[in-house]
């Protein structure tokens, strides 16, 4: 606009030198653009939603639990009990007798066969999930969760795409925490 009030062209470098000293100035104070403050008074956060799309895009493979303890299918009410009594978990992949992906057995599972007064003898095979959400470790957390859907699932296996019944390690809700952390992580080595 300068050039067309003053009809000056040789105002153009010292014009553009300011220009550049001023979005240089801007930057060193704040992030956000004349744009984006609007947005950020409105509620909206630009840079988190870019960073929760960075989330979605992590793979499984980098967040999940590998080597998560598991439980036999054949194990009782009782030992299930002891096992969660020792252990700060709140559920775990049951394993047949081969050693593959069985189902899942959760607290509230056994709360649920106590409440019912199952005998002592009943095992984890009989009151397990045994109808899975299972992720593999080459899937991004948002292929897997446009799965779950509404389902409020604590903990979900991580199977082998060659053989579904291998288990390969456990995607947690703490999983998601992780996997902010790592975008997090990397964010602040652009910066």
């Amino acid at each position: 606009m300068i050039f067309e009030l003053t009809r000056n062209y040789a105002l153009a470098m010292p014009v553009m030198a300011a220009v550049i000293i001023a979005t240089g100035v801007l930057r060193l104070l704040s992030r956000e653009t004349i744009y984006t403050e609007k947005l950020l008074h409105r509620g909206i956060d630009v840079l988190k939603m870019g960073r929760a799309k960075l989330v979605a895009g992590v793979p499984v493979g980098e967040v999940m639990t590998p080597d998560f303890p598991t439980v036999p299918r054949t194990m009782t009410l009782r030992e299930l009990e002891a096992k969660f009594a020792e252990t700060d978990h709140h559920g775990f992949p049951v394993l047949d007798e081969q050693g593959k992906l069985y189902g899942v057995v959760a607290l509230s599972d056994l709360r649920d066969a106590r409440d019912r007064e199952r005998p002592e003898t009943t095992t984890v095979g009989e009151i397990c999930t045994r109808s899975l959400i299972t992720a593999y470790p080459d899937e991004t957390l948002a292929d897997v969760l446009s799965r779950t859907g509404e389902s409020d699932v604590g903990r979900i296996p991580v199977v082998d795409p060659a053989d579904e019944r291998r288990l390969v390690g456990v995607l947690r809700r703490k999983s998601l925490v992780d996997a902010w952390r790592l975008v997090l992580h990397q964010d602040r080595h652009h910066i």
